[in-house]
């Protein structure tokens, strides 16, 4: 009977003990770090002759969270992420004999906006489930809020301003963009401490459609849609 009680105390004592008594291992269980590279694609530009865009560029960045995995299999987190992009572009006022507008509010034929993607974080809520023998792999969903900073040579909240072949006239600001991220993955313990993922994530910072004067512009700019593919190793703490 002594023994019996000993053996019931360590067990409600000892963190992880009543696990593995039970033959359960929770790798996916607690904070993690880690790190994170893949390709991120730019969806929905013009594509005027007026437009210069890189599509596919590389991404890289960290992230970290905190995990719940259940004895059932289910594992609950929030996760945050810091990364970047090589993503830019430069857009112009195209060729023209007579630029008087542009000449009126200070621009000329040559004149260049750069735009770029400078930064971006994100904060989601994850839910998945471990599979396989011993319970070491993990197949996760998630859902979460973006903010991106858009680097430029054009001051925070103010615009450049450019027109197509057919003669509308439009403009794009320069905001930090934040939108929606939705994404999921797979996630491998390779050793004890440390997992092996891949994912994939869907950006959608909205639509850039400001009207100027009689042109209307309903078509997505560059960076605010973007299909990303990573991969990554996380340590588990």
């Amino acid at each position: 009977m002594k023994q019996a009680l000993v053996a019931c105390t360590l067990l409600l004592t000892v963190p992880g003990a009543a696990n593995a008594a039970n033959g359960i291992e929770k790798y996916f269980d607690g904070f993690f770090a880690g790190i994170e590279t893949g390709i991120s694609h730019d969806s929905g530009q013009p594509k005027d002759r007026w437009y210069n865009a890189n599509d596919t560029n590389l991404y890289y960045g960290v992230l970290a969270g905190y995990r719940l995995q259940l004895d059932s299999g289910f594992v609950f987190g929030l996760e945050a992420a810091l990364g970047d992009t090589t993503y830019k572009n430069k857009a112009r006022p195209i060729d023209c004999t007579d630029c008087g507008f542009f000449d009126a509010i200070g621009l000329d034929n040559n004149w260049v906006a750069d735009y770029s993607a400078d930064y971006g974080w994100s904060l989601s809520g994850t839910l998945g489930h471990t599979f396989g023998v011993g319970q070491k792999n993990l197949i996760f969903a998630k859902a979460g809020y973006i903010k991106l900073h858009n680097g430029s040579d054009i001051p925070e909240g103010d615009a450049f301003i450019y027109g197509n072949e057919s003669g509308e006239i439009f403009e794009v600001r320069n905001p930090n963009d934040s939108g929606l991220i939705l994404g999921g993955g797979y996630e491998r313990a390779i050793t004890g401490k440390l997992r092996f993922r891949i994912s994939a994530d869907y950006v959608d910072l909205g639509k850039n459609d400001p009207l100027l004067f009689d042109g209307v512009i309903n078509k997505r700019f560059s960076g605010t849609e973007q299909y990303q593919g990573k991969v990554g190793l996380i340590f588990q703490f």
